[in-house]
């Protein structure tokens, strides 16, 4: 039938419980969050704190640098982001309490690898934490503050909104689906809907295949201005007068658009509506910058006058980052693919983004149609 279990507030987060070495249980009360614990809660907890992970393979919590060791691979958007990652765990790193760097760097892997959380803090859930992922889950699980007022969610989504309880009356709630869970079948819940490289930074592997999955072809209307004027510009332009048409194409693009254009992406499914308006507004007639194929770019397939289409803005984008990722060199992928630092993941996650750029090519302009 439909079970239900139920774990209160009170138990120890990764980072107290990462006061011990690595896999082992912590040989003295108190953790870095400096909330000490009694020898009861630690015989309590024993059993789950040595059941973790020794080690969760990202690679922002193991490369040495991981800008600099990520960026061989090709995908600038992920090394950045490990970094940043990095730096925020180095700058946080309590090192004046004596926590080892080896206890601060498992700590924050399991954080980011196994915890809810809502719009204050990360929280782990003993037990619940130890449910694999799947896309077809056959439990879910409901964070509760209030009875009168609690949401269902899927692991990584929003905590509800509402009054507040002490966290002791919180509870977690995990829930069989309709059919229930039969005697031996392994109970999974839902991770989130989270694009490949939110899997590979955070968890340490990517689902495959992932409905979720998308790529970032422009960071916001800044980028794509810039793009467009680089690629689509009279080839007669000096620096200057680049750099004056990027900035007219944006303030079109803002007059049009407006509100919130960050990250624009594609998916299996297509572009990001806002994405679409916007290469239509750049090829529109009233444009304030002319766009055209440069002779250079034209391919057998297209005619020496054929207009510019909105659709080849996008592929030109996603060619180009093909074209990136194709400059990783072999002995950077060999390495990578042996390492155990969760360069592995990274690169199944740019294998899926390949996969991605190369459909969506392959719908806007065939298979032998683009421009080089």
């Amino acid at each position: 039938g439909r079970a239900q279990s139920y774990v209160s507030g009170g138990a120890p987060t990764a980072a107290a419980a990462a006061t011990s070495s690595p896999g082992g249980v912590a040989s003295t009360p108190g953790g870095i969050s400096g909330k000490g614990f009694t020898r009861q809660q630690l015989r309590r907890w024993r059993q789950w704190i040595v059941a973790l992970p020794p080690k969760v393979p990202l690679a922002w919590a193991h490369c040495g640098d991981a800008g600099k060791a990520l960026l061989p691979l090709g995908d600038e958007g992920i090394a950045l982001e490990a970094a940043a990652v990095q730096q925020l765990m180095l700058k946080s790193w309590p090192q004046e309490r004596g926590c080892s760097a080896e206890a601060w760097v498992w700590a924050w892997s399991l954080v980011h690898s196994r915890s809810f959380r809502d719009e204050r803090r990360h929280f782990i859930v003993p037990g619940v934490d130890l449910a694999n992922h799947s896309f077809s889950p056959s439990a879910t699980v409901r964070v509760v503050w209030d009875p009168d007022n609690c949401q269902g969610v899927s692991a990584s989504a929003d905590v509800c909104d509402g009054p507040r309880m002490d966290a002791a009356e919180g509870r977690i709630e995990l829930l069989a689906g309709d059919d229930g869970i039969s005697a031996g079948e392994e109970v999974t819940i839902s991770y989130g809907p989270w694009p490949s490289d939110v899997w590979a930074l955070f968890y340490g592997f990517v689902p495959y295949p992932n409905p979720h999955d998308r790529v970032m072809l422009f960071s916001d209307l800044q980028h794509l201005a810039d793009f467009a004027t680089s690629q689509f510009g009279p080839t007669d332009f000096t620096d200057q007068q680049r750099s004056g048409a990027a900035k007219k194409l944006l303030r079109h693009l803002k007059a049009g658009l407006g509100g919130d254009c960050q990250r624009l992406f594609m998916t299996a499914n297509g572009f990001d509506e806002r994405l679409s308006m916007a290469a239509q507004r750049l090829v529109a007639l009233n444009s304030p910058v002319r766009l055209a194929w440069p002779a250079a770019h034209m391919s057998d397939k297209l005619a020496p006058d054929q207009p510019l289409q909105p659709g080849d803005i996008l592929a030109a984008r996603m060619s180009q980052m093909l074209q990136v990722f194709d400059t990783a060199s072999s002995e950077a992928l060999e390495a990578a693919s042996r390492a155990g630092d969760g360069r592995e993941a990274v690169l199944t996650c740019i294998a899926h983004r390949r996969q991605l750029l190369a459909a969506g090519i392959s719908a806007l302009w065939g298979d032998s149609a683009a421009p080089p």
